[in-house]
């Protein structure tokens, strides 16, 4: 179940929150897991909870990120940028485009290693930031260099790449709240709906109400 709550508060957001902790699920040891894009909005956060409930205790305060990796277990880890570097500059010779021509000019490897953590560093943000492109360039048929990369870099790699379709392999909590949220990648958003068919996900998104929305001063900023 996805339940999406808005307000143009975080206040009212904090209290949304606090009455979804206050009917438990799970076992009295299992925590409540709330992920949040700042440290300081998580520190924010308990003392507000604290006031609401009494107490706030046994909570996970993830990032949306980090929340990402543990839900999808392996698959982040085998496509992070540190864990490309080596296939990607494996996979440099064999592509087209400007990169033979780039690597020709050069008089040592610091080209190629240039090169290949930029495009690693690249290769690991695409699954989150457009899945759709990450699963095209999968499927085939699209010649571009980039595209003919991508699957050269993917067949050194032993785990699907995390945009591919399937079971989330990580440990799923029994609840799963995200706060104050003003955007999310598209990976995100993909895995949060996949998780919503298992267990309760609560999406805790700041947003105008139309008063702000068409407030004067939000007119002179265009």
């Amino acid at each position: 179940m996805l339940v999406i709550h808005r307000s143009n508060r975080v206040e009212a957001l904090a209290d949304a929150l606090a009455e979804v902790l206050r009917a438990p699920v799970g076992g009295p040891f299992t925590p409540d897991v709330v992920a949040v894009p700042a440290r300081g909005l998580e520190r924010w956060l308990q003392l507000r909870l604290a006031e609401r409930l009494g107490i706030a205790a046994n909570l996970d305060f993830p990032s949306p990120a980090a929340l990402v990796r543990r839900l999808l277990g392996d698959a982040t880890e085998a496509w992070s940028a540190a864990r490309l570097f080596g296939p990607v500059l494996d996979a440099l010779p064999t592509a087209g485009g400007p990169v033979p021509a780039y690597l020709a000019c050069a008089t040592d490897d610091r080209h190629a290693v240039g090169l290949a953590r930029q495009v690693a560093a690249a290769f690991a943000r695409l699954p989150f930031d457009d899945p759709a492109r990450a699963r095209a360039w999968s499927a085939g048929g699209d010649e571009d260099w980039r595209a003919v990369l991508w699957r050269a870099v993917e067949g050194r790699v032993a785990t699907p790449h995390p945009a591919v379709p399937g079971p989330l392999s990580g440990v799923l909590p029994a609840r799963l709240c995200v706060f104050a949220m003003s955007t999310l990648a598209a990976l995100e958003l993909d895995v949060l709906r996949a998780a919503a068919q298992t267990i309760e996900v609560h999406v805790f998104a700041l947003a105008p109400g139309p008063q702000v929305a068409d407030s004067p001063l939000l007119a002179t900023l265009g």
